[in-house]
């Protein structure tokens, strides 16, 4: 089938559990449950796909979840873990703990484009491995992963209730690079975390989250700086107010409460579908209205202390 052409891959962030969460149990069904549900499959489902165990991935510094959208719309997510033990003792690296996508939008390429990322990932960290693991009778997924070059390196159990299933682990091996570590020695503060990632950009991207975050400042002087999900910066006042994300074609400005916010310069162009952020996609070159970029900011400070009822901090 052919790629879709509205689909745009970001980092997860607080407030996308609750569609993660109804995904992951969806296609945890679709292939587990091929004959039914049972009590033991559903309580498995309810626990460890609950809102409640995304919400605490999405804010763990260990995990880094990458969404996939279809025009605004969770078809798909990598959920990936920087601590977890591959039960092959010589693998290290990022493991894949869950690969999901919606079954109408399998074979569109979104899994193999998770998987590059999850990839891009490690390799920025420094890690020589990306590792997996996938039940035996998930035929689909044991052919794809030879298919996009890992390697079968052995076989574990995953228990539910007692009932034990069968699971290749897979790995691929990385060409990483010799680089300087990020964040550099020193670089403890969110703003001084912010100012090695520009310098780390050392290219138009970096010069542009630069002049976005000068227009924050000027929009609202008492703006925190704080750095999340594992180098994303994001300003706060009374709740967050949007991030910085950098992507290989775009810097994206995500507000968190986008849809809410009245936006007359019509300048968000992103996630326009959702029902609670909305985002600004500024691609190489891309013009930025200044001024109506600092009125949309001061009206994100404006909802958010009146969210938290008039406090400011």
């Amino acid at each position: 089938m052919p790629p879709i052409a509205g689909l745009t891959y970001r980092r997860g962030m607080p407030g996308d559990e609750l569609c993660i969460s109804v995904l992951a149990l969806q296609v945890f069904l679709d292939t587990y449950a091929t004959n039914g549900i049972r009590p033991d499959l559903a309580r498995e489902a309810l626990d460890v796909y609950s809102m409640k165990v995304f919400a605490a991935r999405l804010q763990d510094p260990a995990v880094q979840i990458i969404v996939a959208e279809n025009d605004g719309y969770v078809v798909g997510f990598a959920d990936l873990s920087f601590r977890s033990a591959c039960p092959q003792p010589d693998i290290t690296g990022v493991e894949v703990l869950r690969l999901y996508v919606q079954a109408p939008f399998q074979r569109r390429g979104i899994g193999r484009a998770l998987l590059k990322i999850a990839e891009q990932v490690a390799v920025e960290r420094g890690d020589p491995h990306v590792w997996l693991t996938a039940w035996i009778g998930n035929v689909g997924a044991v052919a794809f992963y030879p298919s996009v070059g890992y390697v079968k390196v052995g076989t574990t159990q995953y228990v539910i209730e007692g009932q034990s299933y069968e699971n290749h682990v897979f790995s691929k091996r990385l060409a990483v690079k010799a680089k300087a570590p990020f964040p550099p020695a020193g670089a403890e503060s969110p703003s001084a975390l912010i100012d090695a990632k520009i310098k780390e950009l050392g290219d138009w991207r970096g010069e542009l989250l630069a002049r976005l975050r000068a227009l924050i400042k000027q929009a609202d002087p008492e703006v925190t700086e704080a750095w999340k999900w594992r180098g994303t910066p994001v300003w706060t006042h009374n709740g967050i107010i949007c991030t910085g994300e950098t992507y290989k074609k775009v810097v994206k400005m995500t507000f968190a409460k986008g849809a809410s916010l009245a936006d007359p310069s019509r300048l968000f162009n992103s996630s326009l579908d959702g029902n609670v952020r909305r985002a600004i996609d500024f691609p190489e070159g891309a013009k930025v209205d200044e001024a109506a970029l600092k009125a949309l900011i001061r009206t994100a400070v404006v909802a958010n202390q009146a969210s938290a009822g008039g406090k400011s901090s």
